[in-house]
């Protein structure tokens, strides 16, 4: 009979990773396969090896036996490259017309990819790093929004700082493109794991049930706040699912530090909880409440921050007079271009929205986004560090409903951008529901401003509306704002930021809480806020080193 030789193309999705066979079908003979990856030819392995498990010779570098040493202990599939998804396999390479000759060979070249696989595409995509380099790694979420290239462009910064000391940083992200940057990126659903590597670790499961269970109600909140119809068995498995890539990346690339982007996503907290158990030490990033700031932090985000462990000494920092000029700067510059975390419609709406109630008393109530602010679910332990009232953002505006058909106010109530509205029924005659408006323009149109914990709380501040705090954030207890202490004294403290009573006070308060945080915890988000941070992307990076050498 005679024989054909073929090209194979498995192709993976993102084209990160390029394999081409080519093959004596009839014969069932693997004569060669070569890797790429991104585009790159890597290497040629050339062989010959019959799928009875019988070797008929080899040349070239790479030794079967070699390939195989390491079959056990890292045991990964590449998503979309092999045959877990015959679709990307196309009829075009066999011409044998009968199925029963096409499922054959798929059933051989599976097993031929089981052998090849396992040390050299993992020692390509995923090399050990034990012992070989300085490396910080972040877990962050997708980077392709237009709205994020800000924050790419600031761990670029880092990455470069890093590189001043010999350090590096790899990103692990869920983006579905390649990410435009020189730096390492690993694209955290571009993989998975093989069912053996799983039951070789399956004791660690044990070990960690209690924070995996708690990671699952995590992600099954920011599931439901997003109205999506999930299964808490459907969170169940991809938690699961995503312990096992994280304790995977981890050990193999064994960073000295780990970065997580917001500290209760499910993703973030299981890479917390395993880099403690492995004393490797992991901060918490976000951007700071105060414009163009970046907020790192080894013990946690918001109320569980490390100011909130002596936040009377915190408050107490000295500053001197240029400190406050510069925070002076800096609010005169936020406001006069309408500065914001996120992107503003124009101006115009709210103004019009609100002209009906020109002689009434109206609230500007700022959602937030529960799941990711440390109150849901309220299975997590420090949920009532955030909010010790209030159960959410809709549990807050129902009650702040009823104050305002007893008072005769009016509530804008504005959801956090990220989350839809997921509760209609709080929306009634006293409440005025906008979703894409400019949130400045909430501000500066209404009396006074609530949040729980929103950090437009600062933003509220520099616009002179008296802000009341129904939950926790960083300017808690720094005397800036109208602090509720419990349920009974909610309607009181919004009848003081009415009556500006003390305002004068809360509004010096806020300059110098503003200026201890620009000197003492912030740093810089982008090359410009290095101006009024105090600190530059050498120090973050000499920072986040000095920390690993102190233990």
């Amino acid at each position: 009979m005679n024989s054909k030789i073929i090209k194979l193309d498995f192709e993976s999705r993102w084209k990160i990773l390029t394999i081409k066979g080519f093959c004596d079908i009839d014969h069932s003979l693997i004569k060669s396969i070569e890797v790429y990856y991104n585009q790159k030819f890597i290497d040629t392995l050339s062989f010959g090896i019959r799928f009875q498990n019988k070797l008929i010779g080899y040349k070239g570098d790479l030794l079967l036996e070699d390939i195989v040493g390491e079959f056990d202990p890292y045991l990964v599939e590449v998503k979309y490259i092999f045959l877990q998804n015959n679709s990307i396999i196309t009829d075009k390479f066999v011409e044998n017309k009968t199925q029963k000759t096409k499922i054959g060979f798929y059933d051989k070249l599976f097993r031929l990819y089981k052998v090849v696989k396992y040390r050299y595409i993992i020692n390509k995509i995923f090399p050990k790093r034990a012992g070989v380099e300085n490396s910080i790694m972040l877990f962050i979420h997708n980077l392709e929004y237009k709205e994020r290239i800000q924050k790419l462009r600031c761990f670029e910064l880092l990455d470069k700082a890093l590189k001043e000391y010999g350090w590096k940083l790899i990103i692990v992200h869920h983006s579905s493109n390649i990410l435009d940057t020189d730096i390492e990126t690993i694209e955290f659903n571009n993989f998975s794991l093989n069912i053996f590597y799983k039951i070789r670790n399956i004791k660690i499961i044990n070990k960690f049930s209690k924070e995996l269970n708690l990671s699952v109600d995590f992600l099954d909140s920011l599931n439901k706040s997003f109205d999506k119809n999930y299964l808490y068995s459907m969170s169940f498995d991809r938690v699961y699912e995503e312990f096992f890539k994280t304790k995977f990346l981890i050990d193999r690339y064994a960073p000295k530090i780990v970065l997580n982007w917001h500290e209760w996503s499910s993703l973030q907290y299981m890479s917390k909880i395993y880099c403690e158990s492995l004393n490797i030490e992991n901060f918490n990033v976000h951007e700071g409440a105060i414009y163009d700031t970046l907020e790192v932090d080894k013990v946690g985000e918001l109320a569980e921050s490390w100011i909130f462990e002596d936040i009377k000494e915190f408050n107490k920092r000295p500053l001197e007079l240029k400190d406050i000029e510069i925070s002076k700067k800096l609010i005169k510059k936020i406001k006069n271009n309408n500065f914001n975390r996120k992107g503003q419609q124009k101006k115009g709406l709210i103004k019009k929205l609100l002209s009906p109630y020109k002689n009434k008393k109206i609230i500007f109530f700022a959602g937030v986004n529960d799941s990711q602010t440390g109150m849901l679910p309220t299975s997590y332990g420090k949920s009532h560090v955030h909010s010790p009232v209030f159960i959410d953002t809709y549990d807050a505006l129902k009650y702040l409903s009823k104050l305002a058909h007893k008072n005769d106010w009016y509530i804008l109530f504005k959801p956090h951008p990220n989350v839809p509205v997921r509760n209609s029924k709080v929306v009634n005659d006293r409440v005025i529901l906008v979703n894409n408006a400019n949130v400045i323009e909430c501000i500066e149109e209404t009396d006074i401003s609530v949040t729980l914990l929103s950090t437009l709380s600062y933003d509220m501040m520099i616009y002179d509306k008296p802000t009341v705090l129904l939950g926790r954030n960083l300017m808690s207890s720094s005397g800036s704002a109208y602090e509720v202490e419990n349920l009974y004294n909610v309607e009181t403290t919004i009848l003081s930021a009415f009556n500006k009573e003390g305002f004068d006070i809360k509004q010096k308060k806020y300059l110098e809480h503003f200026a201890r945080l620009l000197k003492y915890y912030y740093f810089p988000y982008s090359e410009e806020a290095v101006e009024y941070c105090y600190r530059d992307f050498s120090d973050l990076a000499r920072y986040l080193i000095k920390n690993v050498y102190k233990g």
